[in-house]
């Protein structure tokens, strides 16, 4: 649970059923705002329906205080993003009715005002929602297991620029959804909110490091006939041990083998004694 996350939701007014699932979303969110509940548990912790999951769902990505990507066939991943909440006009989510089974008898009371009628003749039954032990088809199934969706999240990201308070993590969170793109379309299987694309984020690895890095996995993979994907995990141990070789690298260029620092060394000394007079005969030797 982000203590963080679930502060900066409680002041959000919105209607009943999205802000419950809103505060169980964050309940299982980390401090980035990452979370990957099913609608079972989200319904089951809510006492709401499927059904009232799902719209409560839509309605918060309108607002822009959720993002979900469902690129991923199994479970769908959202992102919290409590500053960007904008209150969606004339757009509520169904809210949980519990309907009465019968009408409530008037008896012999006295009407409450004049015009209003006997309302022993009325009686308005609410709209009901039939249980139902069939369930629900996974939102997940409903898209094609490509990176179209995590596409369209990064562009939504890019494109809220105009928002006065951002969260915390924002910028990092865009760079991992950018990653997830373009790692995805190459072939990796990896997820925007895994712990090894935030700290590639947050580190500054660029795209170049990453494609090189990703090309070495793929010829490690083809040397050993290895057919498993290419997840997180194995690629960020080829991208740290790249990142520390550059760090190691000297600013001026290649490393010097031990050949060419002799010679260097001996050229550095021939140099010093044609400066004094010349050589007097006596052999240098540099170890």
């Amino acid at each position: 649970m982000s203590t963080l996350i679930m502060s900066q939701c409680w002041p959000l007014v919105m209607p009943p059923t999205a802000k419950a699932v809103l505060i169980s979303l964050a309940d299982n969110a980390n401090d980035h705002g990452y979370c990957w509940p099913s609608l079972a548990t989200i319904s089951e912790r809510t006492c709401f329906s499927e059904r009232a999951v799902q719209n409560a769902i839509r309605w918060l990505e309108s607002s822009g205080v959720l993002v979900a990507d469902r690129s991923n066939g199994r479970h769908t991943t959202y992102v919290i993003y409590p500053g960007r909440f904008q209150p969606v006009i004339d757009s509520k989510p169904p809210q949980q009715v519990h309907p009465r089974s019968r009408c409530t008898p008037a008896g012999d009371s006295e009407t409450p005002a004049a015009g209003a009628g006997d309302p022993r003749r009325r009686c308005v039954q609410p709209p009901q929602e039939v249980p139902s032990n069939r369930q629900e088809p996974s939102l997940n199934r409903q898209e094609p297991n490509d990176v179209s969706d995590l596409a369209n999240s990064a562009a939504k990201i890019s494109s809220s620029s105009s928002v006065d308070v951002q969260p915390i993590g924002d910028a990092i969170q865009t760079r991992a959804v950018q990653i997830a793109v373009l790692l995805r379309q190459r072939g990796a299987s990896v997820q925007a909110g895994q712990p090894q694309l935030l700290d590639w984020a947050s580190q500054g690895v660029t795209d170049a490091q990453l494609l090189t890095a990703l090309e070495a996995a793929q010829a490690q993979r083809h040397e050993r006939a290895d057919p498993s994907p290419i997840n997180a995990g194995f690629l960020n141990a080829i991208v740290q041990s790249q990142r520390r070789k550059q760090q190691a690298q000297p600013a001026g260029g290649r490393f010097k083998s031990r050949t060419q620092q002799r010679e260097e060394t001996a050229q550095l000394m021939f140099a010093k004694t044609r400066q004094h007079g010349g050589f007097d005969g006596k052999t240098i030797d540099h170890e």
